[in-house]
């Protein structure tokens, strides 16, 4: 599989890790975790079409809160 790392633009031929708007701010809503695929927060910035906005990583953006940080601040509603 071929996947870009949101952070990085970089191409990876590996599965990058997934991290939700949820996973990266629990604050957000009251809709677990677990839940968030299927996010009832329907006024929320990072809904989109009924589910949670997610974003994939590589490792090394993984690593950086500041790098996943900008890309969710980023996101345009």
């Amino acid at each position: 599989m071929i996947s870009p790392c949101d952070g990085c633009q970089r191409i990876f031929t590996e599965d990058l890790i997934l991290v939700t708007a949820k996973e990266w701010r629990p604050s957000l809503c009251n809709v677990s975790a677990a839940g968030s695929a299927a996010c009832k927060e329907l006024d929320c910035h990072y809904n989109i079409e009924g589910g949670c906005t997610d974003f994939q990583f590589c490792d090394s953006c993984l690593a950086l809160q500041e790098i996943i940080d900008r890309t969710f601040l980023d996101f345009p509603a």
